[in-house]
């Protein structure tokens, strides 16, 4: 995930700094962000748990030079009360996701879930 997120941050960046300022000496300011990921799967997992783009780092010594931290959250039933309280569409979102996945592979169900929630005005 962390990987996935630096691919598609990067493409983000480009699109926000004006490609002859970048090699200019003036400090290109960009947004800070947030890498966070709701966990629906069914696996038995803790509430939070963090990735680092260095764990994919091979033959790595010291601190890595480039880092990038991912958050993710439990969303299943009974993780995350406090959040899963506060925000009725991630709620309804999950639930619709884990009822599609028992009769369709993820991506299918991912899909229909968020359609259906685009459908009912949920999303």
């Amino acid at each position: 995930m962390p990987l996935r997120d630096l691919f598609y941050i990067a493409g983000e960046y480009q699109k926000l700094v004006d490609h002859k300022s970048l090699y200019s000496s003036v400090l290109q300011k960009v947004p800070a962000l947030n890498f966070i990921v709701f966990y629906n799967g069914t696996e038995k997992k803790k509430e939070r748990w963090e990735n680092l783009l260095s764990e994919a780092y091979e033959n790595q010594i010291g601190e890595p030079n480039l880092e990038l931290r991912v958050a993710t959250l439990n969303i299943n039933e009974g993780h995350n009360r406090e959040l899963m309280e506060q925000c009725q569409i991630l709620r309804e979102y999950a639930h619709k996701v884990r009822n599609y996945t028992k009769e369709m592979e993820l991506d299918a169900a991912v899909e229909n879930a968020v359609n259906e929630c685009i459908q009912e005005e949920i999303l």
